[in-house]
């Protein structure tokens, strides 16, 4: 169970990807994988915009004592 405290890092995480103004990034959804640890998910088009999502979330998660796992994965947009 979520704790209000728990809900508003999630927002306020969430809030930092959707201000991006790169589209994948607020594609991307976080949230609480267990406590203290948020998690970041969905799917970019390059491994540069998968660090940028990471970064953006470890912003808000370090001043929080949060921890971030990044499961983004990085489609492959070549087609041959």
């Amino acid at each position: 169970m979520s704790t209000v405290s728990s809900v508003l890092v999630c927002r306020e995480a969430q809030a930092a990807l959707d201000a991006s103004p790169l589209f994948d990034l607020r594609s991307l959804v976080v949230e609480e994988e267990t406590p203290g640890t948020l998690a970041i998910r969905g799917m970019v088009g390059s491994f540069y915009h998968k660090q940028l999502a990471q970064e953006a979330v470890r912003a808000v998660a370090k001043s929080l004592e949060y921890r971030v796992v990044n499961y983004v994965e990085v489609m492959d947009t070549l087609i041959n």
